[in-house]
């Protein structure tokens, strides 16, 4: 477990193999839930090996916290603070997706197009 940036006391671990990817935020007070968790997959039919979500969920007793754009950052991040990947949204996202995809723009460091 990596302590997570931005000195919320939170932790995080991350786990792959060939075309999958997991970020998992706990709370090193309360290990029995999640606080969020980011599943992605690789994009099919799409170059330079980008990656898609196929779950973000944050846990209601954290949400509102910025979260989801923690679970995001981390991917985008280069190493070795992040995973350093290329993300590419789904076709269909909710409002609140929307929202999120927005404010990724303003991680120091990351571009979305």
């Amino acid at each position: 477990m990596k302590p997570l940036p931005g000195g919320s006391g939170l932790t995080y671990v991350t786990s792959g193999r060939d075309h999958t990817r997991a970020i998992i935020i706990l709370d090193p007070q309360n290990l029995s839930y999640y606080v969020g968790e980011l599943r992605l997959e690789q994009a099919g039919g799409i170059p330079n090996k980008s990656w898609q979500a196929s779950l973000i969920s944050v846990h209601p007793n954290y949400r509102g916290q910025g979260i989801a754009k923690a679970l995001y950052g981390l991917a985008l991040l280069p190493k070795p603070e992040g995973m350093g990947l290329t993300l590419v949204s789904d076709s269909l996202q909710t409002p609140g997706g929307a929202r999120n995809w927005a404010s990724l723009s303003q991680i120091s460091g990351v571009e979305v197009t």
